[in-house]
């Protein structure tokens, strides 16, 4: 098998030798490409660097757009009814959320199948003349929170009514 590949590999260096000597081809040294000037690899490492440092803007910039549109942004940019102002996680599956709802700041307990409310006051810079007046109702709540955890991506089995 050795011996035929050697023939043939002889056979075709023979068969192009007669192909370039009957063409006139001679054997030139290849010319290595010239070498970029410095400036020219200056301004192609600063257009990459351009590139990378935008993707890297772009990037932030729609992963903030993507949360703005979750509800967790800041209460006093939210013009929404129900505002996370923050969250603790207390273990698997239990946590602590404050809440801004209107004129109200609620503090919530959430668990696994149920959420409670812990504590209520008015939001910093609101006063009550008449709280009773103006404290919301479990069932306006209820649907309130059903809506703001929908847009969340967390959707309950039953709505409140």
């Amino acid at each position: 098998m050795k011996s035929a590949l050697r023939f043939l590999a002889g056979a075709s260096s023979l068969l192009l030798a007669a192909t370039a000597r009957a063409t006139n081809l001679t054997y030139t040294d290849p010319v290595p490409p010239p070498m970029p000037s410095m400036a020219g690899l200056l301004a192609r490492t600063g257009i990459a660097l351009a590139l990378v440092v935008g993707l890297i803007y772009a990037t932030a910039w729609m992963l903030r757009r993507a949360q703005a549109g979750t509800g967790l942004r800041s209460p006093r940019k939210s013009r929404e009814p129900v505002a996370v102002e923050s969250h603790v996680a207390l273990g698997p599956r239990r946590s602590l959320y404050s809440v801004r709802w209107g004129k109200f700041r609620l503090l919530l307990g959430a668990g696994s199948s149920e959420i409670s409310l812990l504590a209520s006051e008015w939001a910093e810079g609101e006063t009550a003349s008449e709280p009773q007046a103006e404290l919301p109702d479990a069932a306006s709540f209820g649907r309130h929170l059903d809506d703001f955890l929908s847009r969340l991506g967390r959707v309950e089995d039953e709505p409140r009514s």
